[in-house]
């Protein structure tokens, strides 16, 4: 790789492409280096059991971005300009024992309630609790999401969004042995 860039981010995780596709929006010549034969991190979909199933190994976190601007405000056009969509399942947390048990959660509360009382009352009256404590906090406000998130600062990012073609991402050829889609940025 012989060209010159203002800009090296280590690691294709979201935070690495995010702060990346940021500085080429700005007009920096940005390259990403990536160990993995995979770019994504933490937003990584990948075949990992058979053939045809694409599992995405973190997608638990994302429900933690979605009042970060980047999404909220869509900053970079991720979804009006690339297509970004988010599909919200009910219920979006199962787990399988391996008794062959199942606990699933469910976005309605009184419904994870039952499915976890069907394992222990105890554990679901500790859920419930928890579920009250947790409504207190909202609504989460993105500045409190956002360090440092200033609302005229981020004005200028309302406008739509330049082409994204100055971001280069390198991908190695031969992932770090044992490595199974580990965030990297």
């Amino acid at each position: 790789m012989s060209e010159a860039f203002d800009i090296v981010t280590v690691g294709s995780g979201h935070n690495g492409l995010v702060a990346a596709a940021y500085l080429a929006v700005m007009g920096k010549r940005v390259v990403v280096l990536e160990r993995n034969a995979w770019f994504g991190g933490g937003v990584v979909t990948r075949e990992l059991t058979v053939p045809g199933f694409r599992h995405d190994q973190h997608s638990m976190a994302h429900i933690f971005i979605q009042a970060n601007p980047l999404l909220a405000a869509d900053e970079l056009q991720l979804k009006a300009r690339h297509g970004l969509r988010y599909v919200f399942p009910d219920p979006p947390v199962s787990v399988l024992f391996e008794d062959g048990e199942t606990l699933s959660l469910y976005r309605d509360r009184e419904r994870t309630w039952a499915e976890i009382a069907r394992l222990s009352r105890a554990d679901a009256d500790a859920y419930r609790q928890l579920s009250d404590q947790a409504a207190m906090w909202l609504p989460i406000r993105p500045e409190y999401i956002v360090p440092g998130h200033d609302p005229l600062v981020m004005e200028r990012y309302r406008e739509p969004a330049p082409s994204l073609r100055g971001v280069a991402v390198r991908l190695d050829a031969e992932p770090e042995e044992g490595s199974h889609g580990t965030p990297a940025g």
